[in-house]
């Protein structure tokens, strides 16, 4: 009787590489949790120059997070995009970022990254209400879900497991050392998620420097998936069934204002905004993350001084 192993870097690394080959993605946006993945994608994808796969969150190219695995076996990344003749192609899935796998593939690819970040104190604790809305966080209690991360070994947690593990993932000096050892500033563009919604049309003028092209971005940037909680626990459970989900797409294919509908039910009326921690919580974090805090600002500033001449 033969026994199923799971494949090892090395062979999701060869996966992730003819997945990129096959599908002619050129561009990842690893967006760190938090730092405005979304809505980075969704302006980009304003672009007629640039195609982002839909949904963005395809789940191929980061295989460690079998949590994802029913999903990403319905998604296909080739036939993901809307055009199929943009220069650009772009898949944008948060976890990507902590996907050795993916890392390792882009050593032997020409293909470009777009690292989105933020001041891990507060994106540590918006991650925290983002678990509490889907069911993962071991407790609502902050402080009993950041001492059961502490726990975790980053080399044992995967999934669920390492999505609790709420220093490691916010480490984002640490991840960042990763990818520019694996590629090197000459490939990576950092930028911080306060530059996506107050400076993006600085942004996007280091960005087409950045790719050697001038993309026609549009003059604002869409505003997602805020700092928020949830109002009501049952209805939102509801609306976030994939019969559900699937059945308000079908919809909006057919009438756009149907998502938009559902944008302002889900954000204006089922959530609500989040409680703010005690100051002492912020404090102890920012005694926490203070030497990550010091790697991520020396990896920006020596980014800086490659794509944006500061």
């Amino acid at each position: 009787m033969s026994v199923l192993s799971e494949p090892t870097i090395e062979q999701r690394s060869d996966q992730c590489q003819e997945l990129i080959a096959e599908s002619g993605v050129n561009l990842i946006v690893l967006g760190f949790p938090k730092c405005g993945t979304t809505a980075f994608a969704e302006w980009l994808d304003g672009s007629a120059l640039v195609a982002v796969s839909r949904p963005k969150e395809t789940f191929r190219l980061c295989p460690e997070f079998s949590l994802n695995q029913s999903r990403t076996e319905r998604v296909g990344l080739s036939t993901s995009f809307r055009s199929s003749d943009a220069p650009w192609r772009v898949e944008a899935t948060t976890l990507n970022v902590y996907s050795a796998a993916l890392r390792q593939a882009l050593r032997a690819t020409p293909t470009k990254v777009v690292i989105l970040l933020r001041d891990p104190v507060e994106s540590v604790l918006s991650w925290h209400n983002q678990m509490c809305q889907a069911g993962i966080a071991v407790s609502e209690s902050f402080d009993e879900a950041w001492q059961h991360g502490l726990q975790l070994g980053e080399e044992l947690a995967e999934g669920n497991e390492f999505l609790r593990a709420y220093e490691v993932v916010c480490s984002y000096g640490r991840w960042v050392s990763r990818w520019l050892e694996a590629i090197g500033h000459d490939r990576t563009l950092l930028a911080y998620d306060h530059e996506v919604r107050s400076s993006h049309q600085l942004l996007g003028r280091r960005l087409e420097h950045f790719l050697a092209t001038s993309l026609g971005l549009p003059a604002e940037v869409p505003v997602r998936n805020q700092f928020s909680a949830i109002r009501f626990p049952r209805a939102y459970a509801m609306l976030r069934r994939p019969a559900f989900k699937s059945a308000l797409r079908t919809g909006a294919r057919y009438v756009p204002a149907v998502d938009a509908v559902r944008r302002f039910v889900r954000e204006r009326v089922m959530l609500r905004p989040a409680k703010k921690l005690h100051v002492d919580a912020y404090e102890f974090l920012r005694e926490q993350f203070s030497a990550d805090q010091e790697l991520l600002q020396s990896h920006y500033a020596a980014n800086s001084q490659r794509w944006y001449g500061l």
